[in-house]
């Protein structure tokens, strides 16, 4: 964010859209086009930074919540280089004029609130298939040889739905980052 006047970012979001400009002017946001919207950099109550994806076919998105409707940023996978490059200068404009109308601001890196119930869900019904299908099989007299070779992919299932419950459960508090650093850090 420049003091002589607005910063302008045009890149193409994803490889079947067409091309999306955010203007970054002073204390606000704006997406031109038809669908576009405007928003204060003061309005803004909370801001989620997510890569969904490998890093080589990844979509980074940048969710900002305020009063009004969510606004999302975002990059896919289709995007070449520059407009990834692109993505990430804007999202350091971002993360500055968020600093500069909320000193301390933080960014969540990682799932929003909802995605992260969902997952801690998923995680929870894993560990529970993974015990009804040992319990059952335990009951139902299955062989020694038969029970012993299916508990490793039980226990995997037990292990990854414990660390799905982990990571993305409710207390836990997500990672951060001050807006001032952001993307990096």
């Amino acid at each position: 964010m420049t003091d002589d006047g607005p910063n302008t970012y045009t890149y193409s979001q994803a490889a079947l859209r067409g091309e999306a400009t955010f203007v970054v002017d002073g204390d606000q946001l704006r997406k031109d086009g038809d669908d576009g919207w405007s928003l204060r950099f003061g309005d803004v109550t909370a801001a989620t930074y997510t890569i969904i994806g490998t890093k080589t076919g990844a979509t980074r998105e940048l969710l900002l919540e305020a009063d009004e409707p969510r606004k999302l940023i975002y990059v896919g996978p289709g995007g070449d280089n520059a407009d990834n490059a692109t993505f990430r200068a804007l999202c350091k404009d971002v993360g500055k004029g968020l600093h500069a109308a909320q000193p301390g601001f933080e960014i969540v890196r990682g799932f929003a609130k909802g995605p992260r119930r969902w997952m801690f869900a998923a995680s929870l019904f894993s560990i529970a298939v993974a015990l009804s299908l040992g319990v059952a099989m335990m009951l139902a007299g299955v062989s020694t040889d038969i029970l012993i070779a299916q508990s490793f992919p039980l226990i995997g299932l037990l292990l990854f739905g414990a660390w799905g419950a982990w990571s993305y459960s409710p207390t836990r508090k997500p990672s951060t980052i001050k807006a001032q650093y952001f993307p990096q850090g």
